[in-house]
This record gives structure tokens, C-alpha cells and sequence, in this order.
């Protein structure tokens, strides 16, 4: 039998099948017996709990065959969209750290949202200087039908300012898709970042394949592999595809139908034989899956976790169904011609062009590591500049969650010119010549801080709001003052009042 005429069978089937109870996927793969692969090809049937058939109602039982091809029951939990961290298993690989330059395989995050993995690099042919780091959609957002609005991603936290601005977020959400094809998130880059386009541990993107069922299926067993931030480099085997189903959110309830996925057995662990594995866990969501040739083939997207009595499994969607996604499957203006960034040798750095436009070099570029860093080394000279950065290492988190989750907050961190302010700030700290303006919105600035602090004291924590009133006394007037005037303010600036630095 060829290989469409599996799928076909498998479409007509599938609606019927799903409309069982327990039931919760359909796939097309080998036909499995005591856990072991055989050679011949089935309609996998996957069920949350297999019951012995004498407790099962006729009119709810699977067929042994459907239209000539064998079934296959298998015994698999309903996935999970799996952004928020789960249990790992052997010892503990969660990679956490900040990697730059940008590459696959390694952590990001939008704050207050799951841990998730940039999976791979894309580039735009019909714009040189967007370079795209690609995510799911559930890594960024709480519910399938939520749309982006230029949401700004970092690695590893997200955030290290009030304004979301410096140090950990790297880009901005391009565009996002989250329907019954794919689980997307593609994030735009900022100006400067440098990147590979490598997955770590892996090595370097070589192009992209699709996996056909035929490749997947007896006698042949189609080997991957992934790297994600909770459980690493992980091998395994795409033991179905086209598989259709639901997959519900780690707290319950349903997060969408998937078409078309793939599902990935892991291999068994050496050392421990026995020992039941993952392929994947949560935090590993967005993650590439490669062949052993370097070739991305799909995009991680959820999974069940092993069990006492059954290892785990994994979902991916095909590559291809995202790049045509965005080729061919949106609104006219909303189709990215995307393609895959690759490397013939590892360690190729690249680094996000500079905007070319009017309008785009007006808008500063975001404070880098490098840059930050130095800054809290010269601050640190003195024991009043430690006390300011100390401060901002003790609240920094708190006052980014409260400019962009509370309403009250954001309308006054906009209003009393703190965007305003931060903006110069920014400027300032990357281009020597800047100077800070001597009002902002037309106000002293000091009257600016005093209308967000006033805000924040109200709406923020109860250690932010001792802090936040010890601490507007003691700040210099930086008006007209460029990077380095400011530094030497800061750090000579009149004693803080009591409870300030020893």
C-alpha cells in the first residue's frame, strides 16, 4: 500500500475514532507489540487508559482493522502544552544560563509567563536585517487565540529593568500563530544582537527536511534529536506522524487540536535500561528536532511524561508546516517569507544589522550586558552607587512586573514621562554625545520621578515602598548631563538618609 493511501485511510477513520471515549489522537506508524516495533504499518489509536475488552461497550471498542490496515491501541496520557518546567528525569539538566551569541537550543522567556526554548535561527530574504529567533506560541502567551503586540523576549529572564529595556531581552515578537497546524511564536531580534545558527550541543544548521510517513514507518525508524533548557540534548525516534488530536494545558482544560504531528519515542537510557524516559519535559517547548544530518525537520510542542509504566512522548509539527504558514496560509498582509538560518561550520557569528531608515536610527538601541555590567562596576566604587545598585538587583524584576502588568502603573509610568525618560537614559548610556534633556514633557525631571514614585508606593510591594521613599531624596538632578557626568553624580551624590548604606 503506498504511502497516501495510509494517510487517506487514516483522515476517514480519524473523526470517528476521536469521537470515542478516551480517546484523544490518531496517528499512522509501525504497530507496536509489548512496546516493541514491528514491520507492519497501523492506525495508532491513542488512549488515555487501555481497559480489558470485556469492559468495553461494543459500540465503543477499536476494530482490529480499518478498511485493511491493522490498529494499534496505545496507552499514552493526554499531552501538555509543557512551557512551564516539569519533572526531569536521571539527573538534573535544566540549562538556565545566558548564551550569546543567540543560538538554538537554549532558554527564553517572556516575563511572567513558562520558561520555554528558542529552537533555530530564520532569516528574511526580502529584508537583510531581520533575523528571527523562533519559540511556540504557549512560550509567550496564555491562550491560543491571544495575538502579538511586539511582546519583548529575553534570555534567561526576560527582564532586568522597569522598563523591560536592558541586559536579558533580546527581541520583540514579529508575528505569532497558534491554530491547528502550528504552536508559533517568531521573535525579531534587536539591532546588534549576535547570533549562530547553531543549536548548542548540536552543532550547525544544515537545512531543512520533511519527514514523509513512508521514512518513518516499517521497516525504516526515522532517528532525531533536540536540545531544549530543561532536558538537554535528547535522542529519540519519530515513531508516528500525522497524527491528529488535542492537547490540554498543564492546568487542565483543552489549549487546541493539532493536525498533522509527529510523534517522538526517546531512546531508552543506557545506564539505566530499565528506567523510564522523556524525550522531552516542560521548559523544552520550541525546541528544534533534527536528523542525524544536522536537517531541522519540526518544531517541539508538547508531550506526555513518562509514567511508572510507560516512557514519555513527544509532539512536533513539521518545519514545513510552518515556513508554508507564513508563505502562504495567512492574510496577504500577514505572510513572512521566512527561511532557515544555516552554517556550514560551527562558531560563524553573525550580528543583526542596524536599521537602515530615518525613523528606525531615532529609536535608541536597548542597553547591552556589556554595557550594563560596566555600568554596576563603576557604581560599585563607591559605597553610595553600590547602595543604588543593590537596590535595583533587589526590585528590578518587581518594578518591569508592575510597568506592564498594572494598569494604574503603566498609565503612569507613560504620563509622568518615565518612557520618556528611559529612552534618554538608553541613549545616553549607548552614545557618549547624548545629553539628558532639561524637562521631560515639559517638567522639571525630578517632578517626573517624584508622580512614578508616588504610583509605585501604592501599588507595589511593602519592602519597594520603604525603599522607593528612601531613595528619591538621595537622586541627583541629571538634567543636561551626559553618560559619564551622570555616573559621577550617582556615585558622589549627598549621603541616603538612615537605613541607606553602612
Amino acid at each position: 500500500m503506498a504511502d497516501p493511501d495510509y494517510l487517506e485511510i487514516k483522515e476517514r477513520a480519524a473523526t470517528r475514532l476521536l469521537a470515542l471515549p478516551g480517546v484523544h489522537a490518531v496517528g499512522v506508524g509501525a504497530k507496536q507489540v509489548e512496546g516493541r516495533r514491528t514491520e507492519d504499518v497501523a492506525i495508532a489509536v491513542f488512549v488515555e487508559h487501555k481497559r480489558p475488552l470485556a469492559e468495553v461497550p461494543a459500540n465503543e471498542r477499536i476494530p482490529e482493522e480499518i478498511e485493511g490496515v491493522k490498529t494499534d491501541v496505545i496507552e499514552m496520557p493526554v499531552p501538555q502544552t509543557i512551557q512551564v518546567p516539569g519533572q526531569l528525569f536521571s539527573a538534573n539538566r535544566e540549562d538556565t544560563k545566558k548564551y550569546r551569541p543567540i543560538r538554538g537550543g537554549t532558554q527564553c522567556e517572556r516575563e511572567g509567563q513558562g520558561q520555554g526554548t528558542f529552537g533555530c535561527l530564520f532569516t528574511m530574504p526580502s529584508d537583510p536585517k531581520t533575523v528571527i529567533a523562533a519559540t511556540c506560541h504557549h512560550v509567550i502567551y496564555d491562550n491560543c487565540s491571544d495575538k502579538a503586540n511586539k511582546e519583548q523576549v529575553g534570555q534567561a529572564e526576560g527582564s532586568t529593568s522597569s522598563s523591560n529595556c536592558c541586559t536579558d531581552v533580546v527581541g520583540t515578537v514579529l508575528a505569532a500563530v497558534c491554530d491547528s497546524e502550528v504552536d508559533i511564536a517568531l521573535v525579531k531580534l534587536n539591532a546588534g544582537e549576535e547570533w549562530l545558527a547553531e543549536v548548542q550541543e548540536v552543532g550547525p544548521i544544515a537545512a531543512t527536511h520533511f519527514v514523509e510517513t513512508a521514512e518513518a514507518n516499517p521497516p525504516n525508524a526515522y532517528p532525531v534529536q533536540k536540545r531544549g533548557r530543561t532536558t538537554s540534548r535528547t535522542g529519540g525516534v519519530i515513531a508516528h506522524t500525522a497524527v491528529s488530536g488535542t492537547i490540554n494545558n498543564p492546568g487542565g482544560g483543552v489549549h487546541r487540536t493539532y493536525t498533522n504531528g509527529m510523534r517522538i519515542q526517546p531512546n531508552l537510557d543506557p545506564e539505566h535500561p530499565s528506567a523510564m524516559v522523556d524525550f522531552s519535559l516542560g521548559g523544552d517547548s520550541g525546541a528544534a528536532v533534527l536528523n542525524e544530518s544536522g536537517y531541522v525537520v519540526g518544531i517541539l510542542f508538547g508531550g506526555s511524561p513518562a509514567t511508572a509504566t510507560t516512557n514519555g512522548s513527544s509532539l512536533a509539527f513539521p518545519i514545513k508546516d510552518l515556513i508554508d504558514k507564513f508563505a502562504e496560509k495567512l492574510p496577504v498582509g500577514e505572510r513572512l517569507e521566512i527561511r532557515i538560518a544555516t552554517a556550514a561550520n560551527a562558531g560563524e557569528v553573525h550580528t543583526v544589522p542596524a536599521a537602515m531608515s530615518a525613523e528606525e536610527q531615532q529609536e535608541p538601541a536597548p542597553i547591552t550586558s556589556g554595557e550594563a555590567l560596566r555600568l554596576e562596576r563603576e557604581l560599585r566604587t563607591t559605597k553610595q552607587g553600590a547602595w543604588y545598585a543593590d537596590l535595583y538587583h533587589r526590585h528590578g524584576r518587581e518594578l518591569s512586573h508592575l510597568v506592564h502588568s498594572n494598569r494604574r502603573v503603566t498609565v503612569a509610568w507613560h504620563r509622568s514621562g518615565g518612557a520618556e525618560l528611559m529612552q534618554w537614559l538608553i541613549c545616553a548610556f549607548s552614545r557618549p554625545e547624548t545629553r539628558i534633556p532639561e524637562q521631560i514633557q515639559g517638567r522639571p525631571i525630578h517632578a517626573c520621578l517624584e508622580d512614578l514614585a508616588a504610583t509605585i508606593r501604592r501599588n507595589g510591594s511593602a519592602a519597594l515602598e520603604v525603599d522607593a521613599r528612601r531613595v528619591l531624596p538621595t537622586l541627583p538632578d541629571i538634567a543636561g548631563l551626559s553618560h559619564s557626568e551622570i555616573v559621577e553624580r550617582l556615585k558622589g551624590s549627598e549621603p541616603v538618609a538612615a537605613g541607606g548604606p553602612a
